[in-house]
């Protein structure tokens, strides 16, 4: 799935999830958003199956109280990132100094203060921490179809050894590997292993193994 599409099918969802022990609380971040185009999930722990599979769903941010019993402070974060790749945005009461580094280094990626939220600046944390999501889901795809492609270069260039290799009868395996490609039902297998790697990369190197099989039995070697 492109990144595109993965952009699109978030954007219609336009939701968030808070982890907030406190009902009043959570009311007042309902109140907040009232009226706007996001929606909220409202959860008070972090330990519930329920909630565990929400938080393995993608939203546009979670956001996270600080303490959520058993859990408060670093520990908090912590077992959400264990939990969930979205981005958290952490609601804390507490107004120290050095307590946003303290927090973005624990893992947030973002932090309000509860006693001083306005609703423009929340729902600008969301936006954000939102636009942020979608860049990882894009880099972590990238990535992922990079190391498919190579694990796809790494199988060819297996194969063309081996094939090399085929081609020296010294290879007690080569005859029963071909005498499998001109059987009808283990060529069937072979093929639905081979495109395993990919329909386009799978279906050349079966044509390329096929087309070996055959010159080596029309040379009367099978």
């Amino acid at each position: 799935m492109s990144s595109q599409v993965l952009i699109e099918a978030i954007d219609v969802a336009k939701r968030v999830l808070l982890i907030e022990d406190r009902q009043s609380y959570a009311d007042e971040v309902c109140e907040l958003l009232t009226n706007s185009d996001i929606g909220l999930v409202h959860v008070d722990n972090l330990d519930d199956a329920d909630v565990k599979e929400l938080l393995l769903q993608d939203w546009m941010c979670v956001l996270l109280d600080l303490d959520v019993p058993p859990y408060d402070g670093r520990a908090t974060v912590n077992r959400a990132k264990s939990l969930t790749s979205n981005t958290i945005v952490v609601l804390t009461g507490y107004d120290k100094d050095g307590m946003d580094v303290s927090i973005i280094k624990t893992g947030a990626d973002d932090y309000l203060l509860k006693h001083s939220v306005t609703r423009e600046h929340l729902i600008s944390a969301i936006r954000i921490s939102a636009a942020r999501h979608l860049r990882r889901i894009g880099e972590d795809e990238s990535a992922r179809q990079l190391k498919a492609q190579m694990q796809v270069l790494t199988q060819l260039a297996d194969l063309m050894s081996s094939i090399k290799d085929l081609l020296t009868p010294s290879r007690p395996w080569w005859k029963d590997f071909f005498n499998r490609l001109l059987n009808p039902d283990e060529r069937r297998v072979m093929a639905a292993q081979l495109k395993g790697t990919g329909w386009f990369i799978g279906r050349i190197l079966f044509e390329i193994a096929a087309i070996v099989a055959a010159l080596r039995f029309f040379a009367g070697e099978l």
